[in-house]
C-alpha cells in the first residue's frame, strides 16, 4: 500500500511465502518504509505478536488517503485491524467475521 500523498512512503504485511501463505512466525506485522524501500521498520503495537497465524489478501490492505493516514486490513480468519496514526498503533476494528477478501475505504 502506497502512500497516495508521498511515493515514498509505503506499508506491507509480509506472508512466509506463496505456498504458507500467513504471517512469519506467528507475529502480524507490518512494515513501512519512508525511504521508497531503503529501509524498513515494523509497525506491531496493538497488533498480536503470538500464535498469530493470519493470510491477509492484496486486496484486503487500504489507505483512506486521511492525514494521517488511515490504514485497515482484513484477515482470511475473519478479522479487521486498523490505524489511524499511519500504523504507529493498531486496534481490531472487528472480529468473527467471514473470511475478509477485500477492504475499501471511502
Amino acid at each position: 500500500m502506497v502512500d497516495p500523498r508521498d511515493p515514498a512512503i509505503a506499508f506491507v504485511l509480509p506472508l512466509t511465502s506463496a505456498e504458507d501463505r500467513v504471517t512469519p512466525d506467528g507475529a502480524l506485522r507490518v512494515y513501512a518504509t519512508r525511504d521508497a524501500g531503503a529501509s524498513w521498520t515494523a509497525l506491531t503495537q496493538g497488533l498480536p505478536q503470538e500464535n498469530a497465524y493470519y493470510t491477509v489478501l492484496r486486496q484486503a490492505f487500504a489507505g483512506d488517503g486521511a492525514d494521517p493516514l488511515g490504514l485497515y486490513f482484513g484477515t482470511e480468519q475473519g478479522s479487521v485491524f486498523g490505524s489511524i496514526d499511519a500504523g504507529e498503533t493498531w486496534r481490531v476494528a472487528a472480529e468473527h467475521l467471514p473470511p475478509v477478501s477485500s477492504v475499501r475505504c471511502a
